[in-house]
């Protein structure tokens, strides 16, 4: 593109008027990809959150290689768990952020309010599997392309590396790309599934570095 609107941004005209998430969540983005130049429109809760609007959900599993992939079965199993314990919960929170809509079952809300996205195509399996023993619909699950263009309530976020893969390099962390659609796509609420002590912690500068800051912690 010839047009360059922002000298310290790609070339190319944008649109920098952002509505979809409440002003914190895209406030991460606006750190790690657009420097400052998207202008969060939606403003933030009018009233408290089921849970945090950013949040790292900590969790303790090994992680390992598998083929091509990286997996973390315990990690799956614990999201599993994690939306059975607060099955209830999300429905009444789906239905009252979709406008409480008569005609939709619960199942029917569950998919249009949670979505679960992984670097790893592995992980995306393990989940998969761990939630059809579950009896759970057929929740969207994947790596971050799953989910470009689309949008949900909440967004869990399974890392993947255990604390026994605490040094390997990370592939979330090896462009901005990865991070910046997974979160740009929760409207309400992001969730990272992850250890505390591995998760953001390599460094500040990384894209996960970035977003471990605006994580609540357990």
């Amino acid at each position: 593109c010839k047009y360059h609107q922002y000298t310290n941004l790609q070339r190319g005209l944008y649109l920098t008027e952002h509505r979809r998430c409440y002003n914190n969540i895209i406030s991460y983005c606006n750190d790690l990809v657009y420097k400052n130049t998207l202008e969060p429109l939606r403003g933030e809760p009018n009233k408290e959150l089921p849970w945090p609007s950013m949040k790292l959900i900590h969790t303790m599993s090994p992680s390992k290689k598998m083929g091509g992939s990286r997996g973390n079965p315990g990690e799956a199993k614990e999201i599993t768990n994690w939306l059975k314990l607060n099955h209830q919960k999300i429905i009444n929170y789906g239905r009252e952020s979709i406008g409480n809509p008569k005609d939709k079952n619960d199942d029917e809300i569950l998919l249009k309010t949670v979505a679960i996205v992984t670097p790893f195509s592995k992980q995306s399996t393990l989940i998969k599997k761990e939630l059809r023993e579950a009896n759970f619909p057929d929740l969207t699950v994947g790596t971050v392309h799953k989910l470009q263009g689309d949008e949900r309530t909440m967004v869990l976020f399974s890392s993947v590396y255990g604390l026994n893969e605490k040094s390997a390099s990370k592939f979330y962390d090896q462009s901005n790309h990865m991070l910046n659609v997974a979160v740009s796509r929760a409207k309400n609420i992001f969730l990272v599934f992850g250890d505390p002590n591995v998760f953001g912690i390599s460094s500040s500068m990384t894209p996960s570095g970035i977003l471990r800051k605006y994580l609540v912690d357990e």
